[in-house]
């Protein structure tokens, strides 16, 4: 039996940010991902591939919010996802299909922008996530 998976994680600091970048962006060692198939990789959202820190900075000065504590969540990471028998796998690698365009991609997606706005996709692991601060 596949279990759907929801993971928030919450980013107060602009290194954390940095560190949440690299990992999605695969631009430093990431050991449970193969780069050769970075390629696979699609943002929804942010197709420039800006910091998630400016972007959350952006978003906190637009909504005219009073000062900040130095302490306080800046952005939030949500990560939807499931057990690995959920998606189906190709006969010939072994390797989950690309599921780009699928229902349960579309779903998900349609999920978390009611939920929290825009989001990022890897169909390699078959995860969603959201990188930058909800409305």
């Amino acid at each position: 039996m596949a279990y759907a998976i929801l993971r928030v994680t919450k980013i107060a600091s602009r290194e954390q940010a940095i560190s949440v970048a690299h990992h999605n962006y695969r631009t430093q060692k990431t050991p449970n991902a193969d780069p050769a198939l970075r390629h696979l990789n699609q943002e929804l959202i942010n197709h420039a591939q800006r910091s998630y820190w400016e972007l959350a900075s952006e978003r906190i000065a637009a909504l005219q919010l009073p000062r900040l504590r130095k302490d306080a969540v800046r952005c939030v990471e949500v990560l939807l996802t499931a057990s690995g028998e959920r998606f189906d796998k190709d006969p010939v690698t072994g390797r989950p299909t690309d599921i780009r365009d699928s229902p349960w991609v579309r779903d998900n997606l349609a999920f978390l922008q009611k939920r929290y706005g825009a989001v990022y996709y890897s169909p390699k692991t078959g995860q969603l996530k959201r990188g930058s601060l909800s409305k």
